[in-house]
């Protein structure tokens, strides 16, 4: 049972990591040359979450071209989209209340446990 809190609170430390890079996203998404990162949430042998965070070097969008007075210049847009990182945003949120509610349901049972033993 306490190793099933410790995997719990693995995945709230991953989590709260993850949270942390959509957040850094989304503050540089206006930066010009900002590259996003991603964090990949994996599952050790032991049954505990990791995070692995990877710089996306490669735009998803194409060199923006503004028309000025004399001519077309190109400016290099990030790689960062809105859209995407909210969806993201809302999915590891969901994940860290989840773990949060599995974490209070453990502590309820021993609880409980701990008053049927006295």
């Amino acid at each position: 049972m306490i190793s099933s809190i410790s995997s719990n609170l693995s995945a709230l430390m991953a989590y709260g990591k993850k949270m942390g890079v959509h957040a850094n996203n989304v503050a540089n998404m206006n930066s010009e040359g900002f590259q996003k990162s991603r964090a990949i949430l994996t599952e050790n042998p032991e049954q505990h979450v990791s995070v692995e965070i990877e710089r996306i070097a490669s735009p998803e969008y194409p060199i923006s071209e503004t028309a000025d007075s004399q001519g077309i210049t190109g400016e290099p847009d990030n790689n960062v989209d809105l859209a995407t990182e909210i969806t993201e945003t809302i999915i590891t949120q969901n994940g860290y209340e989840a773990n949060t509610v599995m974490i209070k349901a453990e502590d309820e049972l021993v609880g409980t446990i701990l008053d049927l033993l006295s």
